[in-house]
């Protein structure tokens, strides 16, 4: 990535890496629900790092989306 080049998100890039979080987090529930009693502890951590990772990026979304939303104005009356 280039220097001084600000990533920009959209309404759309927030969305998509929502519904990825959120599938990541079903995954999650999903495994679990099915592994009560004897989980795979490497795939519950690899289940786990997604999830992770994908609500680093929403949040990343949802930030880089509020830094380039126009500020709001208020009309002095």
């Amino acid at each position: 990535m280039e220097r001084g080049v600000q990533n920009v998100s959209t309404i759309e890039d927030v969305r998509t890496a929502e519904k990825a979080m959120n599938d990541a987090q079903e995954a999650l529930r999903a495994y679990t629900e099915q592994q009560p009693f004897a989980p795979d502890p490497s795939l519950r951590r690899y289940l786990v790092a997604e999830l992770r990772t994908a609500t680093e990026n929403y949040e990343k979304a949802m930030r880089d989306l509020r830094s380039t939303s126009a500020p709001t104005v208020k009309k002095q009356v």
